[in-house]
């Protein structure tokens, strides 16, 4: 399966991991230039199908603008983050996405958000899905910032976060759930639908959430 990639470029050094790049299909990219200029996310779509991207601002963050947005294959998309204090939130990637003709509704086959619209508007992804996770330390502050890879609440596209750039001062290493876990996902786990992304297996539950026990699936 194509990878998405997801990148934030963040412009300022004063920070344990200064100067760090992240690779994110959804691929993330992390760069800090210059001590005073705001961050910014640049969003790549690798992957042969469309994706929806949604992002999740935390409930001290600000929200970032759009809060959703389309993705061709091979399509890139930049979104600023706030220029002042720390910030914390999540990304994810819809597949399967369309507007029901009868209704005006948008929703997607994975990780929709529920608002309709292809804005998540403060709205998170209904599992599975893969989720991008990322706290960005405010500018300036010589803080690290922290980023992560889950799949507490399943799987439905690989992710990778890793460091890119030179002149990283933090332990800045690759996290990482870049296989198909669709292909080797349990038959009761599995979510299948005719989306637009091929059909078949789009997406993975976790078994912990739909059974009560962890799964554990070797990549």
């Amino acid at each position: 399966m194509a990878v998405a990639r997801l990148s934030l470029r963040r412009r300022s050094v004063a920070m344990s991991i200064g100067g760090a790049a992240f690779l994110v299909v959804l691929q993330l990219l992390f760069r800090a230039p210059s001590a005073d200029a705001a961050s910014s996310f640049i969003f790549t779509n690798a992957c042969q199908y469309p994706l929806w991207v949604g992002s999740l601002h935390g409930a001290t963050s600000p929200p970032l603008t759009p809060s959703g947005f389309f993705l061709p294959p091979s399509g890139k998309f930049q979104l600023a983050a706030p220029s002042s204090g720390p910030w914390s939130g999540n990304f994810w990637a819809r597949t399967g996405c369309a507007v029901d003709a009868a209704t005006g509704r948008f929703s997607c086959a994975t990780a929709d958000c529920g608002s309709g619209a292809v804005t998540c508007d403060g709205r998170g992804p209904a599992p599975p899905v893969s989720l991008a996770e990322i706290t960005l330390a405010a500018p300036g502050s010589g803080a690290p910032d922290f980023y992560d890879v889950s799949l507490v609440d399943g799987f439905n596209v690989p992710v990778r976060i890793a460091p890119a750039a030179s002149g990283a001062t933090g332990d800045c290493r690759p996290a990482a759930c870049a296989g198909d876990v669709n292909a080797m996902c349990p038959t009761d786990l599995r979510v299948v639908s005719s989306g637009s992304n091929g059909g078949g297996v789009v997406a993975c539950r976790s078994a912990f959430a739909y059974e009560g026990t962890p799964l554990r699936i070797r990549v």
